[in-house]
């Protein structure tokens, strides 16, 4: 029993090693453009980081089988301007940030707005904006529009309420 589990250690001690390769990769003037892993099958893996050409974080993630997963930071200026949420290999759900306080959210179905977006004034919602998917193309649907004290602002807005008569029915 205590060879089998000497062996079990042994094996996982020195058979499950690391695949991954660091590669490095310059810009002409001879700072980082980007930095990641491959595995045995020269495929993305692990952290990736990819840099401006002044030093400055351009976008941060992680990738497995050659694909983002998770999240994906994107940086302007140093700070962060974007986190993309992965859903599935079509959607994605976006937060864009302005100054380092949140801008908009929502959802994308191959580079296409749709759903509900929430927008941001001062970090208090100000509007909320529901896209719709025809044919390839985004169109506008409906709004909500709130004022500085976050009540909803009738006047500005415009969406349909569908009201359930049914309970109101003998």
């Amino acid at each position: 029993m205590k060879k089998k589990l000497l062996l079990l250690l042994t094996f996982l001690m020195f058979g499950c090693k690391n695949d991954l390769e660091k590669k490095v990769e310059y810009y002409p003037n001879g700072k980082v453009y980007r930095e990641y892993f491959v595995n045995s099958k020269n495929e993305y893996e692990g952290e990736f980081t990819q840099f401006n050409e002044d030093g400055t974080y351009f976008k941060k993630g992680y990738i497995k089988n050659d694909k983002f997963i998770d999240s994906v930071i994107f940086f302007e200026e140093n700070k962060i301007s974007c986190i993309e949420y992965k859903k599935d290999s079509d959607t994605v759900f976006l937060k864009y940030f302005d100054n380092e306080k949140i801008h908009s959210s929502g959802y994308e179905l191959n580079n296409i707005k749709i759903g509900k977006w929430s927008f941001y004034k001062d970090n208090k919602i100000s509007n909320v904006i529901q896209y719709i998917d025809l044919c390839g193309t985004e169109y506008l649907n409906q709004g909500w529009f709130y004022d500085n004290n976050g009540d909803l602002d009738l006047k500005k807005s415009h969406f349909i309420e569908i009201l359930d008569l049914k309970k109101t029915y003998k």
